[in-house]
């Protein structure tokens, strides 16, 4: 802050709640054009030192170690600055633009990636006319104007970088501490695309009082996903089975759970498949729907029979609550029955019956609420069902489907 101008120091440190509205907003646009005009101000410093090769004489292996030393700037960010610093040597209106703060770095870092393997003629060319629309165009907006110009001015190189593209695609699922999964990657555009437009149809099906932020609602649409090509036997066999999630409950625990309606302290939970420990509830809501097996082991822990399995829900039965549901029965939610789980009103483990009278569609959202949160269901003998909230209030849902019974 020394050497700044002591009129630069008395703007930057202006109150900003001293100010009215107008003012305040005035204000954030001056900043962002001084910040724009500082990092122009910075890439062009950086490429005159990077061009006297000054980070040898200062005993730095090169520009990029030197701002990672000096400035503590991360690898990758020295090397975006370094590597933006050199190619605008070849986009002259883009670095006035960026001198005079009508485009960002961002901008900047888009046009110059996306010309680097064109012919020189040609970028010099068609700089003007792209730079004119960065002055429109937020950056996102903007990389799609770019990439359309190359796929017209350079249908070859266009088609490379596709390929390119491509085969830099990747997907991580990792299991945390926590037992939550952790979900990262990169998908190539076309899946990109088909992906976000599956997972918005779902998002949107969604009542307007959802009360999941847009994260939330996406995290369960791609459940949503899974759980459609499952049910569906949409997915290849391997191994011999259709994926499926593998839940283990001692009998001991079960039969405790029946009898009392709590597992009691002491009592070994239910886990998945490689160990992770659920929840009583966790449990009640994945058993309400599901095939069980009985595994007999000896006294060392060795299996002695697997017995058939026994589906919990025969597909008669969930038909039939289909047809007479028409879809999720919680109060409001409009989701179709092909998204929903069927529900044991009076849970299965603590007795509660696998018949029509007992049974509803939920989605999963609403399937986690009512055995997670506290929301409390009951399913009257016409069909009305009365969902109670945690703070007292209580909302009703008619059946809506094909064989739904008529209000009275």
């Amino acid at each position: 802050m020394a050497a700044l101008p002591p009129a630069v120091v008395a703007f930057l440190d202006v109150d900003p709640c001293a100010l009215s509205d107008a003012d305040l907003g005035a204000r954030i646009v001056v900043l962002e054009t001084l910040v724009r005009r500082a990092q122009a101000a910075q890439a062009e410093a950086v490429r005159v030192f990077d061009r006297r090769d000054a980070a040898d004489g200062d005993g730095a292996a090169s520009t990029a170690c030197w701002l990672r030393d000096r400035i503590n700037a991360a690898d990758g960010d020295a090397r975006r600055t370094v590597g933006l610093a050199r190619a605008l040597d070849r986009l002259p209106a883009t670095a006035a633009a960026l001198r005079d703060g009508s485009i960002t770095l961002a901008h900047a870092r888009i046009l110059t990636g996306q010309t680097r393997a064109l012919p020189a003629d040609t970028v010099t060319r068609g700089e003007p006319a792209l730079v004119r629309w960065a002055r429109d165009l937020n950056p996102q907006r903007f990389a799609t104007v770019v990439r359309r110009w190359v796929a017209t001015v350079a249908p070859a190189e266009f088609e490379r970088d596709t390929e390119r593209r491509y085969d830099t695609r990747w997907l991580t699922l990792s299991r945390t501490f926590g037992g939550m999964t952790a979900i990262t990657g990169m998908l190539d555009p076309e899946a990109g695309t088909l992906l976000t437009g599956a997972l918005d149809a779902l998002v949107s099906a969604n009542p307007t009082t959802d009360t999941r932020s847009r994260g939330q609602q996406r995290a369960d649409a791609l459940t949503d996903l899974a759980t459609i090509a499952t049910t569906h036997a949409a997915l290849p066999v391997t191994g011999g089975h259709r994926p499926e999630i593998v839940v283990h409950i001692p009998a001991t625990t079960l039969t405790a759970t029946r009898a009392t309606g709590g597992a009691g302290t002491g009592s070994a939970p239910a886990t998945l498949d490689d160990g992770t420990p659920l929840t009583a509830a966790a449990f009640d809501r994945l058993a309400c729907d599901a095939t069980f097996r009985r595994l007999l082991l000896d006294a060392h822990a060795v299996p002695l029979e697997l017995g058939r399995a026994t589906r919990l829900i025969p597909s008669g039965l969930r038909k039939y609550v289909a047809l007479r549901d028409g879809g999720c029965r919680y109060p409001g939610c409009p989701r179709p029955a092909a998204y929903c789980e069927a529900h044991h009103v009076t849970f299965w483990r603590h007795g509660g019956r696998t018949d029509a009278a007992n049974l509803v569609l939920l989605c999963r959202y609403h399937h986690h609420l009512v055995h997670d949160r506290g929301h409390a269901l009951t399913l009257d003998r016409d069909g009305t069902v009365r969902a109670t909230r945690p703070a007292g209030a209580t909302l009703t849902s008619r059946p809506r489907g094909p064989t739904a019974i008529p209000a009275a």
